[in-house]
């Protein structure tokens, strides 16, 4: 393990959009010395949380944690050194790139998955960002509630057989609960509250297909099947455009900036 004036160098993972997978609320700020507001001094016990949580390596991260952003850090006494390092301070010294994130997932996963890293990287930024609908929204959503009316819940299902048999089932658990960690919880809840509690059963299961539409589109590259055409594309490109729709069984949504409608469209296609 490299040393650098009595600091540990070290590694660790966060989610996409830089904050802790623990709460979701701390976040990474390069070159500043952070403080783990948990911290429990008691070097000699062994404490599962108390702490931040780095590992010696970057492939040494996906044994703790999932697919995510990885950054260099350098880890100031005091820290607890065992399978991984648990510390009072840190400072995030670098981000990694995608290249040396992807190196990591092979050396891990014995796979080389470069090419779903920047997909990851893309869905797992805030989807619910648009202000107002624009035409080809509207034509993602009409095409989507196409293809829900012939599938509905089996977009999750499809999605989980297309993958099971092109990539290993440990990085395919890692890049689904690293998206969920990293925005799919967010949007669960941010829909939830737009919508009330009412309404929020019937529309949870078209919530939670899109967020199964976006980690199969990750994985796109490495399904021969989705190499000319992806199924639910159409999801997708509603999410990279900043909206997420629901659906509660008469009337789709369009969420969009803080999970506001912007726009509704009936089942039998008489918007408004």
């Amino acid at each position: 393990m490299l040393k650098h004036k009595g600091s540990l160098v070290a590694y660790k993972s966060w989610r996409w959009n830089g904050t802790d997978w623990y709460t979701g609320k701390f976040k990474a700020v390069l070159r500043k010395k952070l403080t783990a507001p948990d911290w429990q001094p008691d070097l000699a016990a062994d404490h599962c949380g108390n702490g931040f949580h780095c590992a010696p390596s970057p492939a040494d991260c996906l044994r703790f944690t999932y697919l995510g952003r990885i950054a260099e850090v350098r880890v100031p006494p005091p820290f607890q050194v065992g399978d991984k390092i648990r510390s009072k301070h840190l400072v995030v010294t670098r981000w990694l790139s995608d290249a040396e994130i992807a190196a990591a997932t092979k050396a891990y996963f014995n796979y080389d998955y470069s090419e779903i890293i920047p997909r990851l990287r893309t869905i797992c930024k805030n989807p619910l960002s648009a202000q107002k609908v624009t035409k080809k929204q509207v034509c993602d959503l009409e095409q989507w509630a196409s293809v829900w009316a012939s599938v509905r819940a089996s977009v999750g299902a499809s999605v989980k057989e297309s993958v099971w048999a092109s990539v290993g089932a440990s990085v395919r658990a890692s890049v689904k609960e690293s998206v969920w960690a990293s925005v799919g919880e967010s949007v669960r809840a941010s829909v939830r509250a737009s919508v009330g509690e009412s309404v929020w059963a019937s529309v949870w299961a078209s919530v939670r297909a899109s967020v199964g539409a976006s980690v199969g589109y990750i994985f796109r590259p490495l399904v021969p099947a989705w190499k000319l055409s992806y199924p639910f594309q159409s999801a997708v490109d509603l999410w990279l455009s900043g909206c997420v729709p629901s659906f509660d069984g008469t009337t789709w949504r369009l969420h969009g900036k803080g999970s506001k409608v912007i726009y509704t469209i009936r089942a039998a296609g008489e918007s408004r």
